[in-house]
């Protein structure tokens, strides 16, 4: 009778073999007999639940390139898991202090019990298990608390914010666990907001492959608004509805173009805010002093 669940659990407690290793084996299936293949291969025989079962299944995985590589020092340290348990768990514990060493620098935060998981299997698994591979569990498992991550993460808000691009927290975080396992840069995240800030202010795209960004570009017109408007400076941003009608203004071919300044100036003059402003006061006093003036009613 076959019960593949039992030959599955059966390589697992005695040779390590669980699904969540095989992405380890980086085989080419085209050179090599492949860990998926020796599973395929073990579930389409369909072995029976005993001794002659197991040891068909053990012959099957011990022809695979990964197991002939890593299989004597997989073994040796699950039987000394069973053996000799507690020296196995102090080179666990050693493991599991560089382990939270290095996923406090990268910036997550995992509870003890995912740390010793890993250690665990970093141990188990000895040079099958590549710093990549701790990386990727670190990422997988943790939370995103401080460190490498979060300083990728503002570094791309700021980025953001100074290229008029918006994203929720969850791009952002996706984009430090990118970073954080090597897949990509931070410059590499930088270049997806820039496509996107060229393609909402297409008339800047040129400045924006020199280098600028479109808040250094937009500075003249946060001053003029900042002064006219009599607004601190630091409120104004390029989400603001003022700023990004001067940014995405169309001209006469209806094509996307920059507000002239005069004209964004002249703009802010009739905005409803302008007539609360000392400013606007100073100017209607003065035009009023102009008109009695002119009729010879004040000196």
């Amino acid at each position: 009778m076959s019960d593949y669940a039992s030959v599955s659990s059966y390589l697992e407690d005695n040779y390590g073999l669980t699904d969540s290793i095989l992405s380890l084996d980086t085989t080419n299936a085209k050179y090599g007999f492949t860990l998926r293949e020796a599973i395929a291969q073990i579930d389409k025989l369909k072995l029976a639940n005993n001794a002659a079962g197991y040891s068909k299944a053990a012959n099957i995985l011990a022809k695979t390139n990964w197991f002939k590589n890593y299989g004597v020092e997989i073994t040796n340290r699950l039987s000394q898991e069973k053996t000799s348990p507690g020296n196995f768990k102090r080179f666990v514990d050693k493991n599991a202090l560089t382990i939270k060493s290095q996923a406090n620098a990268l910036g997550f935060d995992l509870d003890p019990a995912e740390i010793t998981a890993i250690a665990r299997d970093a141990y188990i698994y000895g040079d099958a298990y590549s710093p990549e591979t701790v990386v990727q569990k670190i990422v997988s498992a943790g939370k995103i608390t401080g460190g490498q991550a979060v300083d990728a993460m503002d570094a791309l808000k700021t980025h953001g914010a100074n290229m008029g691009v918006t994203h929720n927290d969850k791009w952002y975080e996706a984009a430090a666990r990118d970073i954080a396992e090597n897949n990509s840069t931070v410059n590499d995240w930088k270049t997806k907001i820039n496509d996107i800030a060229k393609s909402k202010y297409s008339w800047a795209a040129d400045q924006i492959d020199a280098g600028q960004n479109v808040k250094q570009i937009a500075s003249p017109y946060i001053t003029s608004m900042s002064n006219i408007l009599e607004l601190p400076p630091d409120t104004i941003n390029l989400t603001d509805p003022t700023i990004n009608k001067a940014l995405t203004s169309l001209d006469k071919e209806n094509k996307q173009t920059l507000q002239p300044l005069w004209e964004f100036e002249t703009s802010l003059r009739k905005d409803p805010r302008w007539a609360k402003t000392k400013n606007a006061r100073d100017t209607l006093d003065a035009g009023a002093r102009k008109i009695l003036s002119d009729f010879g009613l004040v000196s």
